[in-house]
């Protein structure tokens, strides 16, 4: 429904889902490797620390705004 919307409004949408979904399969890992985390209980509701960086990686590349290479001066 979401996804709908925004293409009926022209909206930006960075769908986290399905990126999280091509994530798993591109890197053979479920999702319950992806919500546990060493050092870090997790409730299974609230992302780890891994799945979050895939989301914002994903909303920065939807939005345009480009990521600082690590080791860069800039």
């Amino acid at each position: 429904v979401i996804n709908y919307v925004a293409i009926k409004k022209d909206a930006i949408y960075a769908n986290c889902f399905d990126v999280i979904c091509q994530y798993m399969e591109n890197h053979g890992v479920t999702i319950e490797e992806l919500m546990t985390q060493e050092g870090c209980e997790s409730d299974g509701l609230h992302p780890t620390d891994r799945v979050q960086k895939i989301m914002a990686e994903h909303i920065m590349r939807t939005i345009g705004l480009t990521q600082k290479i690590p080791g860069a001066k800039w």
